[in-house]
């Protein structure tokens, strides 16, 4: 999901999951305008970012906040203290740090996760039963509670991804 300089900057879950783990990748901050994704082959993987993983009720999840051109910093609710953007860090390293003191942390479905501090990308990995279909298109523009995704054969509320 990319955000463009114009839209929300904030960042939410569009699932109910636990997250185990928060890893800070220090990196670049290069643009991630659609032009440069289609230019630049694994840009994402070369920008600073901060990934959430764990676990939903269909396997593995995880929920990346990447950094992009003019991004001053990417702000988690789960961390106070990171970071990110600063001088002095050492490029393409990573930091992590354990949620929660056993299980991680739940949560919520819409619950907010963070915000930029200028526009930039959510990358989504996860695990889904073959019954899963995405609702919106690549290049899409997604508005705030929109179904990414749905399992079919369960109700409305159970099977949204948003």
């Amino acid at each position: 999901m990319y955000l463009s300089p114009g839209d929300y900057h904030h960042f939410h879950s569009p699932a109910e999951w636990t997250a185990t783990l928060q890893r800070h990748f220090s990196g670049e901050l290069l643009t991630v305008a659609p032009w440069a994704m289609r230019t630049l082959p694994g840009l994402l993987t070369l920008n600073e970012r901060v990934l959430l993983s764990g676990y939903w009720e269909h396997g593995f999840f995880s929920y990346t906040a990447v950094g992009a051109l003019n991004v001053g910093s990417i702000k988690m609710d789960f961390d106070k203290e990171l970071q990110s953007n600063q001088e002095g860090h050492f490029k393409h390293c990573f930091v992590d740090k354990q949620l929660g003191v056993i299980d991680g942390v739940t949560v919520q479905k819409g619950q907010h996760l963070g915000h930029f501090e200028f526009g930039s990308s959510v990358v989504l990995v996860f695990e889904a039963p073959s019954a899963f279909t995405f609702n919106v298109a690549a290049g899409s523009q997604l508005q705030f509670g929109q179904a990414l995704g749905r399992v079919a054969g369960q109700s409305h509320m159970e099977s949204d991804l948003e």
